[in-house]
């Protein structure tokens, strides 16, 4: 998973969340000693964009994310499972 800064929009701050698809919450420090929700996003192809319409409020913040769950509707097929399969025959 990655997290990468974007130009934000006004006073707000935008990250790009980049990782398997699921559930993220955002987080956010002022000091890297004490982490708050910021918000929830839905990753549905791999990355997506955040917005921090807060981010004006604090001088300086730092931001994290955590997967919390993938899709209930996602199956997942190991790289290469075509190959293995076609192998055995």
């Amino acid at each position: 998973m990655a997290v990468q800064s974007l130009p934000g929009i006004g006073w707000s701050f935008q990250i790009e969340i980049t990782g398997p698809p699921g559930v993220y919450s955002v987080l956010g420090s002022s000091d890297l000693a004490v982490w708050s929700d910021v918000g929830t996003v839905t990753n549905r192809l791999g990355a997506i964009v955040f917005t921090d319409v807060t981010a004006h409020l604090s001088s300086e913040k730092f931001y994290g994310a955590l997967r919390q769950s993938p899709p209930t509707s996602m199956v997942f097929i190991a790289p290469n499972i075509m190959d293995e399969e076609r192998e055995r025959r």
